[in-house]
């Protein structure tokens, strides 16, 4: 299947967080969201040290955002780096 420029896919379903596995350290506490087929996390790569410290509350408003060539997303949390 080959994708035109015209041609819109839609997810109606509702964002989910994604949780690690209590037994892994390493994602104890974190969390992606999935919303649809894609999959949507922060790193600090891209985003700056001390992820740690953002909070998501358990019913976050979540918006995806793709014109432009890129995917935005953003939603409404708690953010304490100052």
């Amino acid at each position: 299947m080959v994708f035109q420029d015209s041609d819109v896919a839609k997810w109606i379903e509702a964002a989910s967080y994604l949780h690690g596995h209590d037994h892994i350290r390493d994602t104890f506490g974190k969390v992606a969201i999935q919303r649809g087929p894609f999959i949507y996390c922060l790193e600090e790569t891209d985003n700056g040290a001390g992820l740690y410290r953002i909070q998501l509350p358990a019913l976050a408003d979540f918006e995806v955002n793709s014109g432009g060539g890129g995917t935005a997303t953003r939603w409404r949390g708690g953010d304490s780096r100052g």
